[in-house]
């Protein structure tokens, strides 16, 4: 009963380490889906703000006919400013997405060396508990087999005392009787 006890204890804490194992996986999807979510709405939003300059530029255009080469040169400066900044969008998505991926492996470390010490952490326990636990079965009995000893001399000791306040309290009440 005690070895099941101690048995259930233990996978208690097995399925806490485990649980706590998938927290932290929770948490390095979370933040990989945080990272992953950031870097779209950011491409998101860059594919908006040249959209939107495109649409400045046809309004431009469609409201000034008469200076074509005007509009063509703007065109050519917001082509060059809309490819800029094409080119810095995409190399600070390429630097994001890097330091993402670099995040992602030393959280993947993290998770394989926090694995790998609750596997050692659930043998250490296990064998450090085996040995405990015969420790108290066997200091157990000898406390159990001692306090029996010493239950029964005081029991013997006691004994004629109390069979003699017993007689004591038997003649008393007879002679309150006559």
């Amino acid at each position: 009963d005690a070895m099941a006890q101690e048995h259930a204890q233990h996978m208690q804490r097995v399925l806490e380490l485990q649980g706590q194992n998938m927290e932290h996986c929770e948490v390095y999807d979370s933040r990989t889906q945080v990272l992953e979510v950031n870097r779209l709405k950011g491409i998101q939003q860059s594919g908006k703000d040249v959209k939107g300059a495109i649409q400045r530029f046809q309004n431009t255009r469609d409201s000034c006919e008469g200076g074509i080469d005007e509009v063509e040169k703007r065109l050519r400066e917001v082509e060059e400013e809309m490819r800029k900044q094409y080119e810095d969008i995409m190399r600070q998505w390429t630097e994001d997405n890097e330091a993402a991926e670099k995040q992602i492996k030393a959280l993947e470390e993290k998770a394989k060396i926090a694995t790998k010490e609750m596997e050692e952490h659930v043998a250490n326990d296990s064998a450090a508990t085996s040995g405990q636990k015969r420790a108290v079965v066997d200091g157990g009995s000898e406390t159990v087999a001692e306090t029996r000893r010493q239950t029964h001399s005081v029991l013997d000791k006691a004994h004629p005392s109390l069979e003699a306040a017993r007689d004591n309290d038997e003649r008393i009440y007879q002679a309150t009787l006559e």
